[in-house]
């Protein structure tokens, strides 16, 4: 009889590039599959270590990948063929597999660093949660577990944090970092006089004192960096001009002069001087045959020479280096590409003189010049540390980043003001050292009316600076602003060594729905005669719109409760606040009332006073009107009533026509004349004339014919121009008739026609005079 053996089944890890095994342990759970020799076998498994070819066994489908977490230090996977065909299984295989759990990673690293930290700890061991103290304690499963990173803030501060994993059944090992954090250790805007980065102009970015410059002869090069007209070369006569003001002239004790120079010799980087004396000015020789005749010179000189020349070989011909000077009551140092190459006690004050700053030209005696390229030129009234000096040349290249992606907010909107928000920026870092803490990035602020100030390129030429730059600087109120006026707004940020991020554009147009504002709402007549008049207002003010352009527009009708722009309008808009009315659009002594509109630019609209006006009649101001159709004043008041600041105060008083008992309502007086005979009524008006009221003796009553006119329609005179406290009801009274001691009077209505009435009732009158 011939015995067959099931061949083994073979139990392979899957290869996960992300979970090699250290020290033939895992970090995280692997995957496995079993393989069988002959396709008729059947496979069958465990995870737990026991024999699968008992009760716990697991079938195997073929080419499944099979999950062994983890999470302790060890897990065995068994595996058995079966063959149906002579029921036969095969002997076990077996594979063990080891497990560890990673320890805790620290980002980034214990450091000493001038800006708030952000920590985040990590495993390689997917599944393991850690645990950190910060009390100096050693963590376990009952510290403090992380999950999200930890904030380090603060000056002064100093951390250590410690940290393990557990994964499962495993713990790692306790890894421990130290974290300081010093904000005032550096800080490149302190005492900062003048700053040149040459962004495309000569202008001070200090953001302090505007010491801008005027260049001469200039040309335009790239950077250290690359960047296309970034930097100006200094070549035969070309210089930069800056004008005295108080910050350069205050530079007596302390001073710091750096720059970046590319240099062919020679060169003269910048003095404040004249042929005859100089303030100070920093000048490298670097054409001498011996390395001890080569300098670089700090000093000034009035009557009497200061200074000292450091005596070292500095030069670097055509190649891009950093140069520092400093001076204090200590002395001087010459730094070189952020290293202290020169050091020199002498103590010494630079005497104030009026001479103007010189960029790459030095006049004391023979003029000379520059024969390099200069950039990002620096100018400090003190003297910058050795850490300062290193933070300078340890320049980062790459701008802040705009918090929030650059997203800015506008707020509190009115008509003419607005306030831009933005998130904080944060500094990064290519090249350099040196990061600048987000509590030392500077802010500028740009506006224009048209979308070009969105790029580094455009927003200097283009933009109008709303705010210098600012430190911290995180929202701004602007005021001004115009209604119905696109705006468009942006910030630039800027680290400590003049990398420059912007933000996005944001626009906003203001809708301006404030009408003008008409203090005073009165319509006056003025300069009347036969054919024309003129009508006045006070000029209107507007929260958004200028005076000289808000816009007024003259209405008139035949009815004084038209609305809004109902009636006829004279055309084009007025800017001033008077316009003349001619008859040939009314008709003379007939009533019609003025209104008149302001708009602003937004079309808010305002109304002054309906006013009622009549051509060729004019009220004098002083208690009469004059009819020059007529010919003829009327009193504005009636008998009884008192003219006081522009109205007719008190109530009338009633007169008879005529006295009946003394029977001279028979004065044989016929109403179409002028006469009066010896009524009341005309006692009345000739009372007038023994005071000379108003300056004149002949007051007398109207007849019919003066007062018939008045009346021609319901839109009359009598109820614009005369007083209003005579009503409709009551009448003007005019002559008696002669037929008759009872007989009738002609009186005139106030709201139009005539009426015969008893001679001897009694009505309101009013007296008129010939010119």
């Amino acid at each position: 009889m011939i015995s067959i053996e099931i061949p083994l089944p073979e139990i392979k890890i899957v290869a996960d590039p992300n979970n090699l095994p250290v020290n033939e342990k895992y970090y995280n759970s692997v995957r496995v599959v079993i393989e069988a020799t002959n396709s008729e076998d059947q496979i069958y498994f465990s995870k737990d270590g026991s024999d699968p070819i008992g009760e716990n066994r697991i079938s195997y489908e073929k080419g499944k990948e099979i999950e062994i977490i983890g999470g302790k230090s060890s897990e065995t996977v068994i595996a058995r063929a079966y063959r149906p065909s002579i029921d036969k299984w095969s002997s076990p295989s077996e594979l063990k597999i080891s497990f560890d759990v990673s320890h805790p990673e620290f980002t980034p690293k214990g450091n000493t660093y001038n800006t708030d930290k952000t920590i985040q700890i990590s495993s390689k061991s997917n599944k393991a949660k850690c645990y950190y103290t910060q009390d100096n304690s050693d963590p376990s499963e009952y510290s403090t577990y992380y999950s999200s990173g930890i904030e380090i803030t603060g000056d002064g501060t100093n951390i250590t944090i410690k940290s393990m994993c557990i994964w499962g059944d495993l713990k790692s090992n306790t890894v421990s970092e130290e974290y300081t954090i010093d904000y005032q250790s550096i800080d490149l805007w302190n005492g900062i006089v003048a700053y040149y980065p040459f962004n495309g102009n000569v202008k001070d970015e200090s953001g302090v004192n505007n010491n801008d410059g005027v260049s001469y002869n200039l040309t335009s090069v790239s950077d250290r960096f690359g960047n296309i007209g970034r930097s100006y070369n200094f070549i035969g006569n070309s210089y930069i001009s800056v004008n005295d003001s108080e910050s350069l002239k205050s530079l007596n004790n302390e001073i710091t002069i750096s720059s970046w120079v590319k240099s062919l010799g020679n060169y003269y980087l910048l003095a404040k001087t004249s042929q005859l004396s100089y303030q100070y000015r920093v000048y490298n020789l670097c054409g001498a045959l011996t390395t001890e005749s080569k300098y670089i010179h700090l000093g000034y000189y009035t009557n009497t020479y200061q200074g000292i020349n450091l005596y070292k070989d500095l030069c670097r011909n055509n190649e891009w280096v950093h140069i520092a000077i400093t001076h204090d009551n200590y002395g001087t140092k010459f730094y070189l590409n952020g290293q202290l190459e020169g050091d020199n006690s002498t103590k010494f004050n630079f005497t104030s003189d009026d001479n103007p700053l010189e960029i790459g030209r030095d006049k004391h005696g023979a003029t000379e010049y520059s024969n390099s390229t200069l950039d990002e030129i620096r100018i400090y009234n003190r003297s910058l540390s050795e850490k300062e000096i290193s933070a300078l040349y340890s320049f980062n290249d790459s701008p802040p980043t705009p918090g929030n992606n650059g997203i800015i907010s506008t707020s509190n909107i009115s008509t003419n003001s607005m306030t831009l928000t933005w998130t904080k920026a944060s500094d990064s870092n290519s090249t350099g050292e040196y990061l600048t803490p987000q509590n030392k990035l500077q802010y500028k602020v740009f506006q224009s009316t048209s979308n070009n100030i969105s790029s580094l390129d455009t927003i200097d030429s283009n933009g109008t600076v709303l705010k210098n730059w600012t430190t911290g600087l995180q929202s701004l109120d602007v005021t001004g602003l115009n209604s119905g006026t696109s705006y468009y707004f942006n910030v630039l940020v800027r680290d400590e060594h003049g990398n420059r991020g912007i933000y996005s554009t944001v626009s906003y147009s203001i809708t301006d729905t404030i009408p003008p504002l008409v203090s005073n709402k009165s319509i006056t007549i003025t300069n009347v005669t036969s054919d024309s008049l003129v009508i006045n207002w006070s000029q209107a003010t507007d929260n958004s719109t200028p005076q000289n352009m808000l816009r007024y527009y003259v209405y008139t009708h035949i009815n004084s409760t038209f609305t809004g722009s109902g009636g006829h309008n004279f055309g084009d808009p007025l800017y001033n606040t008077s316009f003349k009315l001619m008859n040939n659009y009314f008709s003379a002594e007939k009533s019609y009332y003025v209104k008149v509109i302001v708009k602003d630019l937004s079309n808010n609209t305002s109304e002054y006073n309906v006013t009622p006006f009549v051509i060729g009649i004019e009220d004098k101001n002083d208690g009469s009107i004059y009819s020059y159709s007529k010919n003829i004043y009327f009193l504005k008041c009636s008998q009884g009533q008192i003219f006081i600041n522009g109205v007719c105060d008190g109530s009338p008083n009633y007169f008879y026509y005529c006295k009946t008992f003394s029977n001279e309502c028979n004065s044989n007086i016929n109403w179409l004349l002028n006469g009066q005979g010896d009524s009341s009524v005309y006692k009345t008006c000739s009372d007038l004339n023994s005071i000379i009221y108003l300056g004149k003796n002949n007051w007398r009553v109207p007849n019919y014919n003066e007062l018939s006119y008045i009346n021609v329609d319901l839109y009359n005179n009598a109820n614009s121009l005369f007083s209003n406290q005579i009503y409709a009801s009551t009448y003007w009274s005019s002559n008696a008739m002669s037929n008759g001691a009872y007989g009738l009077a002609i009186a005139v209505k106030i709201a139009g026609g005539s009426s015969s009435t008893d001679k001897r009732d009694n009505y309101y009158v009013r007296c008129v005079r010939d010119p």
